[in-house]
């Protein structure tokens, strides 16, 4: 867990990993801290990475993240994008926080700046607490917004991971209709 980035031998080991001829890394990242070396296993694809800023605003980034990195994150992943060789090797996430970042407005700020930075693959989740304390009973508006989500990438001709918390709401859904 945490950020592996920051790690003191990160870029000496995923150096060495890709050098052995691994070429499956995949590395989870907040998208605070920029690696040259991490950017040169994507544009080698030798690496996929996943950043989740969960937002398109800098008000809903402060929030949920309780620090000041929005554009700092935001400038990574397009630098970033600009590096990885497929576009499959970088997702840009978003995990569904009910109450929080659940409207369509967030989503479209979102996609905004998916698009500003040329990011041209997302994932989407829904927050495992809130997913485990009302399962099987979710909310039609959360129901809504996974939909509205999973939709938005087709219009857009971006590739899309959904994780299983989104997922098994759409199976569910699918069961009901």
């Amino acid at each position: 867990g945490g950020e592996h980035v920051l790690l003191k031998d990160f870029e000496r080991l995923l150096n060495f990993f890709t050098k052995e001829g691994f070429n499956n890394i995949r590395v989870n990242s907040s998208g605070i801290k920029y690696s040259n070396e991490l950017a040169k296993a994507l544009k080698d694809n030798n690496a996929s990475l996943v950043i989740s800023p969960d937002s398109g605003t800098k008000e809903m980034y402060e929030r949920i993240k309780r620090v000041k990195a929005f554009d700092t994150v935001w400038k990574n992943i397009g630098n970033y994008s600009k590096k990885s060789n497929l576009s499959k090797n970088l997702k840009i996430k978003y995990i569904i926080i009910p109450g929080v970042n659940s409207s369509h407005l967030e989503i479209d700020n979102f996609f905004n700046q998916v698009l500003k930075y040329n990011v041209r693959s997302v994932a989407l989740s829904v927050e495992q607490e809130w997913y485990h304390s009302f399962y099987p009973n979710f909310p039609d508006s959360i129901f809504d917004l996974i939909k509205y989500f999973t939709e938005k990438p087709k219009s857009l001709n971006l590739d899309i991971e959904i994780y299983c918390e989104a997922e098994s709401l759409l199976k569910t859904k699918d069961k009901d209709t």
